[in-house]
């Protein structure tokens, strides 16, 4: 009997820990609408997904007010199963969306096209080396961008979900972990 109570006691408990979050916090959004958060960017903007409308937000004041990016007009149709957004070393904020990169503009609060890839095959993960050129990675394509969006190199490849992993030695090589899973939940680097 004893050990019932115990067990009951530690369930509830257990429930009270893990049902309780400790950082949350309500922010206002557009017209009492809920608002998907995507990513807080360094300097605390926060970019979402109006629910009903699926249009990009952002707010610069913590969630107090939104603006809606019309530029952005692609993000209807935005689902991801992974971060879509990078910022590189000066806290210049990217997203990528099928094939294209846009770059955030702080002053008007919009998302530009910053590059259009040629190939017809969707981005899947971006990183920033530490020389700041950009590593953009397809299934089929790794290609080198300088940080003004010109194109310095390209390798074809076929590969599955990468995720670019950037790391620089003592002499400031860059490296990039190409890390993948397969379906039998084990990976490999290259």
């Amino acid at each position: 009997m004893k050990t019932w109570i115990l067990q009951i006691i530690l369930l509830f408990v257990t429930f009270n820990v893990y049902t309780q979050s400790k950082d949350w916090k309500q922010i206002n959004t557009p017209h009492k609408q809920a608002v998907e958060l995507l990513y807080q960017s360094s300097d605390g903007t926060l970019f979402g997904l109006i629910s009903i409308t699926k249009e990009m937000a952002i707010s610069k004041d913590n969630g107090l007010s939104w603006v809606i990016d019309k530029s952005f007009r692609e993000v209807v149709y935005f689902y991801s199963d992974n971060n879509n957004f990078e910022e590189d070393k000066n806290g210049k904020v990217f997203c990528f969306f099928n094939r294209n990169v846009y770059c955030f503009d702080k002053v008007k609060s919009e998302f530009v096209k910053f590059i259009t890839i040629e190939k017809d095959d969707n981005i899947r993960d971006i990183a920033f080396l530490y020389n700041g050129d950009l590593l953009i990675s397809t299934y089929r394509n790794l290609s080198l961008y300088s940080n003004l969006g010109n194109l310095k190199m390209n390798h074809e490849w076929w590969t599955y979900s990468p995720v670019l992993l950037p790391s620089q030695d003592e002499n400031g090589i860059n490296y990039v972990i190409h890390f993948v899973s397969n379906t039998h939940d084990a990976s490999y680097e290259i």
